[in-house]
């Protein structure tokens, strides 16, 4: 696919409007191979999004407090009810409980995934920081390691000209003697 068609899609996807379909193209496109620079932080964004679909993580306690939100709501959506699981009468008004109760449930259901996926998230991105963290310190202890011998290296190359200046001012002030004696 070119840049300017995925550049179209990236829009579409954004405004909430792109198919399944169009999703795992996008998924696709991002996680094979390389992409132009103005795609990067995309590229970023789906491959956090993919290891997050990966990740089986789902806080604990989580589906309890969904199961006792939803009882609740059921329980205040119909107070004179006992039992849940029967139909009360046909009414529209009956209809219009069921459907404010399952825009409800779609709700939470949705709030409870946007927690997972932003706690996945938080996970990744904190686990990726700790690498580069880690690899940040090799590479500096390994710089320093690099001077250090560097110096060391230098240090004694020093010695050796010292050294091999005082000879240098042995064998001319032997060669002065020598000269003076002729």
């Amino acid at each position: 696919m070119e840049t300017k068609d995925i550049e179209k899609l990236l829009t579409k996807y954004y405004e909430g409007l792109t198919s399944e379909a169009e999703e795992r193209l996008l998924e696709e496109f991002f996680a094979n191979g390389e992409v132009p620079d103005i795609l990067k932080e995309d590229k970023e964004y789906f491959t956090s999004l993919n290891a997050v679909k990966k990740s089986d993580f789902t806080p604990y306690g989580l589906e309890q407090k969904l199961s006792a939100a939803l009882d609740a709501a059921a329980a205040s959506t119909y107070p004179d009810r006992k039992d849940n699981t029967t139909n009360v009468t046909g009414t529209q008004k009956t209809t219009a409980r069921r459907t404010r109760f399952a825009a409800m449930a779609r709700q939470l259901c949705g709030m409870a995934a946007s927690v997972a996926v932003v706690a996945s998230l938080g996970v990744y991105l904190i686990s990726r920081n700790n690498d580069a963290s880690r690899t940040e310190q090799a590479t500096y202890a390994q710089a320093e390691a690099a001077i250090i011998k560097f110096s060391s290296t230098l240090n004694k190359g020093f010695a050796q000209m010292e050294m091999a200046q005082e000879k240098t001012g042995n064998v001319g002030e032997k060669i002065n003697q020598c000269i003076e004696l002729n």
